[in-house]
């Protein structure tokens, strides 16, 4: 949900500004791409319910806006100012390229590089770190109670995958499902079914996960 896409996004804003100032009637393709980019927007923002990982709705959008980029640097490549806006565009790209590799919290090469390459389950957590213990022992509880049925009870956005794959990666058989969920207005729902757990994980927003027996 946090994923961004900072570059796109500032050339597609270049992109429309330009398209403003030289509006041409005659262009109706790129005039209709302009159109559907605008119009998705909308219906995403306005429209389509919160659902955990939206962001990647906008990818079809993004991809979209490429075609209306690609144009408008097409256009500016036949004018004068093609050499000047060319060497901004370049140092900009060089500049977040930078920033995004070198400041990046999940940069591959880093002072924990060890403990990455020994334990598959560090690339889960390598944007939030801080809260791996916490998930690595829960499951770990899980294993040597021999909790086989996991009852989830989830915060609107709460990060519950890490949970499902180390138990895979223990060749460990059990059978998880949502018990409880809160939805992006905090409403607490109980999903009814028949399914009847032995322990309950709850997960927050915040990453704090904690196990609770049933016994």
């Amino acid at each position: 949900d946090y994923a961004s896409a900072p570059i796109h996004t500032s050339l597609f804003i270049i992109s429309f500004i330009i398209l403003i100032i030289t509006y041409n009637k005659k262009e109706v393709e790129k005039n209709y791409i302009l159109l559907f980019i605008i119009l998705s927007l909308l219906l995403l923002h306005f429209v389509v319910a919160w659902q955990p990982f939206i962001t990647r709705l906008t990818l079809p959008i993004y991809i979209v806006m490429m075609v209306l980029i690609g144009s408008t640097m097409r256009g500016i490549t036949q004018t004068r100012w093609y050499n000047p806006i060319f060497a901004v565009i370049s140092v900009y790209f060089l500049f977040t390229s930078y920033t995004a590799i070198i400041n990046s919290s999940s940069k591959i090469i880093d002072k924990n590089i060890v403990d990455i390459v020994e334990k598959r389950e560090s690339f889960y957590f390598i944007n939030r770190k801080e809260i791996s213990n916490n998930y690595i022992k829960v499951c770990q509880k899980i294993i040597t109670n021999d909790r086989r049925k996991i009852g989830l009870i989830l915060d609107g956005d709460a990060w519950e995958y890490p949970v499902w794959k180390i138990l895979k990666n223990q060749n460990y058989t059990f059978e998880m499902k949502h018990v409880q969920i809160k939805d992006s207005n905090n409403r607490t729902k109980t999903i009814k079914d028949n399914f009847n757990p032995d322990v309950l994980i709850s997960v927050k927003n915040d990453g704090t996960i904690d196990y609770r027996a049933i016994y």
